[in-house]
């Protein structure tokens, strides 16, 4: 079974997280945040899913999607604002969210 869910990048206690959507724990928790970026559009990219890229007040910075024919991904300034809005503030990802 393919695993098709979405990669957070994430504010983390330690510094930046990978997180998959939905995950309890990240992937792995990184110092820098441009290193977590770097791996989570990688690992999105191999999935064929999304990077999705928070700011540390939890609301979406960036999105890179690499579903379909897109292969060079998709900034989040590209998407609608009831896109950004999922992943913003109202996701599960966002701070002080304990769902």
């Amino acid at each position: 079974m393919a695993d098709n869910r979405n990669e957070f990048v994430v504010s983390h206690e330690e510094g930046w997280a990978v997180q998959p959507e939905g995950a309890d724990q990240p992937t792995k928790v990184f110092d820098n945040k441009q290193d977590a970026v770097d791996r989570a559009k990688e690992i999105a990219q191999n999935k064929g899913t999304t990077a999705v890229i928070h700011k540390k007040d939890g609301t979406v910075q960036n999105q890179f999607s690499y579903s379909g024919d897109n292969s060079q991904g998709q900034s989040g300034e590209n998407r609608s604002e009831e896109t950004n809005k999922e992943y913003g503030r109202q996701g599960k990802y966002a701070k002080g969210n304990k769902n």
